[in-house]
Formats: C-alpha cells, sequence, structure tokens
C-alpha cells in the first residue's frame, strides 16, 4: 500500500504549527502504510499563499490530470474541474509516480518554486524565473532540465526548481513567503 493515501491539507498543517509543534506526522487510514513527518515551514508558507495540494488518490480531477501528463507533480493556474480558480496556483501530486517519503517531499519543495516563481510574475499571468545567478544552478539541475524533456522557456524555470528543490523546507518556505505572501 502507499505512504500517500492521505491528503496532506495546509490550513491543518498552519492549525498544528499553532499549537506549538515544529512537525507534522501524515498518516493513512490504511493499517499497511507507514506514516511519516514532514516539514510544517513549507506546509503554512504555501497555507499562507492560499496553495492547496491536490493528491490523485483523493481527487479525481488530479487523478484525469495525472493520467494525461508525465510528471510526478505539477503546479497550474487554470482551472480544471474541481481544480483551482483560474487565477491563483495549485499543485498536483501524482502519488502513483512518486516512490517514496524523501522523493516526495523533493517534489513538493520543486512545486513550491513554481508556485513562487508565478506568485512573482504574477501581474503577467503565467511563470516566470525568479533571477537566481547561473553560478548556482547545480549539475544535477542542469542534467534534468536540459535533458530534452523541458522546452524553451521552461527551461529556466526548471533549472530553478531543480535546485531550489534541493534545499532544505525552511529555505523554500522563506521563498514562497518572500515572494507570495508579503505586500509588494
Amino acid at each position: 500500500m502507499s505512504i500517500f493515501k492521505t491528503a496532506l491539507t495546509f490550513s491543518a498543517a498552519a492549525y498544528i504549527v499553532s499549537l506549538g509543534l515544529s512537525s507534522m506526522v501524515v498518516s493513512s487510514d490504511d493499517a499497511d502504510a507507514e506514516d511519516f513527518v514532514y516539514s510544517s515551514d513549507l506546509a503554512v508558507a504555501l497555507g499562507r499563499a492560499n496553495v492547496p495540494i491536490y493528491w490523485s488518490s483523493k481527487n479525481q480531477d488530479a487523478r484525469n490530470v495525472c493520467s494525461k501528463v508525465k510528471f510526478a507533480g505539477l503546479t497550474d493556474t487554470h482551472k480544471v474541474g474541481s481544480l483551482g480558480d483560474g487565477s491563483f496556483t495549485y499543485i498536483i501530486i501524482c502519488e502513483d509516480r512518486v516512490p517514496d517519503v524523501d522523493n516526495l517531499l523533493s517534489l513538493i519543495r520543486h512545486e513550491a518554486v513554481h508556485v513562487a516563481q508565478f506568485c512573482d510574475s504574477r501581474t503577467l499571468g503565467f511563470l516566470g524565473p525568479l533571477g537566481l545567478k547561473q553560478e548556482y544552478i547545480t549539475d544535477y539541475a542542469r542534467k534534468i532540465a536540459t535533458s530534452g524533456y523541458y522546452t524553451g522557456g521552461n527551461i529556466q524555470l526548471e533549472l530553478e526548481a531543480y535546485t531550489i528543490g534541493q534545499w532544505d523546507e525552511a529555505q523554500v518556505a522563506r521563498l514562497v513567503d518572500d515572494h507570495c505572501n508579503k505586500p509588494k
């Protein structure tokens, strides 16, 4: 059984943090599933930015999107059925493509970078790069983003997301807060 059966709601994470807990345990109702701990800093930052995460195991529209894409997760703004409202970002996690908890947490950090990219360029109505200097881009990010899977303007976005997605949750949470949750 998958460890990703329970949808993480960021309002719940914010509530847990308000109780003074530094992390939250997310578990499935399924007795065969493992528990895992997720940093609440990033959950709260995404919650403040009103960014829901839709899990393909819990949402039919997310499942439909996942059946049409090759990604393990994605960030979007378009209204698709019950997903989104057409103006704010949301994240979809396709759990069946995420092999373990480390990959899940990396994926959430990666998608959170895309959220920050959207917030930073919100007035443009599309994702724009944050301006991470080229010397900070990791070899790992270059290998994935330039593998032919991504094209055109998406390459710079993915270079940033794959680089910053390897940072810890607190750093990515600060990035989301800086770009999405502070008055401009």
